[in-house]
């Protein structure tokens, strides 16, 4: 990833990844979907194969990266918290919607258990904010 180093003896699992991809597209960019519920402790299929999910402002260009799945979108801050690592990632709730409207129907499903009740740490009951159209 140009202009991100880490030392040689460093493993580079999923979590590494995202810590790169932070710096990488800072100070906007925002890790979510499959990554961002590694950091809400939910841990589904992220190996060090599975590409980092960040998401960036329209109008950010970077030069692609293999380990990073870079998504242009534009992210209300009510839809972004900060990790106490200091990673920026989506909210419960935006990372919810965001694996449930870009994956599989098998994954979303296993991701995202229906029988579960919400609880507060799950955000508003109303989902992730969405940019109003005009």
């Amino acid at each position: 990833m140009p202009d991100v180093y880490v030392r040689a003896t460093t493993k580079m699992d999923h979590r590494m990844w995202c810590y790169a991809a932070a710096i990488y597209t800072a100070p906007v960019g925002v890790i979510g979907g499959l990554s961002a519920a590694l950091f809400h402790d939910v841990h589904l299929s992220t190996g060090t194969d599975t590409p980092v999910e960040v998401l960036v402002p329209r109008q950010m260009r970077r030069a692609p990266v293999p380990e990073l799945r870079i998504i242009r979108s534009d992210v209300p801050p009510a839809d972004v918290i900060r990790h106490s690592s200091g990673v920026r990632i989506t909210t419960p709730a935006r990372t919810g919607f965001d694996i449930a409207r870009c994956a599989s129907v098998v994954r979303s499903s296993s991701a995202i258990s229906p029988g579960s009740p919400p609880t507060a740490r799950d955000g508003p009951a109303s989902g992730p904010s969405m940019p109003r159209s005009s």
